[in-house]
């Protein structure tokens, strides 16, 4: 895992921790304004497992109407 330095707030951060907030707040913006949510599990990353353990559980068990989760070859197989 790469971390990065930044210099105006001097403190180190992980692109793959950045990534995690990224697509929370996505998914979480599409929730909000009703869109349905396809989410490739196989396509998301974050910088630990727990995390990303964590939002899987979360979009799978409390948004399982909103926010339907798979990997990517299915979505393609599916794309219509």
């Amino acid at each position: 895992m790469s971390f990065w330095f930044n210099a105006g707030s001097k403190r180190w951060w992980s692109p793959a921790r950045k990534l995690t907030s990224a697509v929370l707040a996505s998914v979480m913006g599409a929730v909000d304004r009703g869109y349905r949510v396809v989410l490739a599990t196989d396509a998301v990353c974050s910088s630990s497992d727990r995390t990303h353990d964590t939002l899987m559980t979360l979009y799978n068990e409390r948004y399982a109407e909103q926010i339907e989760t798979c990997d990517a070859a299915t979505i393609l197989a599916n794309w219509r």
